[in-house]
């Protein structure tokens, strides 16, 4: 199964939704204009999923799995 851009579009969407992150996620060439801006924001994410329960993670694992399941069906 192969992964597209509108697949991790769509996954990164939700899991802002979810942990309420506010920001445009286009870009020409993915979510990010470059690689430090990434990294940057990963570091980020990191800090607050650490502060998450694992229920919150469980339904952010759960949205990923959801979406690749319906990936894997076409």
């Amino acid at each position: 199964m192969s992964v597209d851009e509108r697949m991790v579009h769509d996954i990164v969407q939700k899991v802002m939704a979810n942990m309420q992150i506010s920001g445009s996620v286009s870009g020409m060439h993915g979510v990010f204009k470059d690689m430090n801006d990434a990294i940057n924001a990963s570091i980020e994410a990191q800090k607050k999923v650490c502060t998450m329960t694992l229920d919150q993670r469980e339904q952010i694992i759960s949205l990923i799995r959801k979406k690749h399941m319906k990936m894997q069906k076409f």
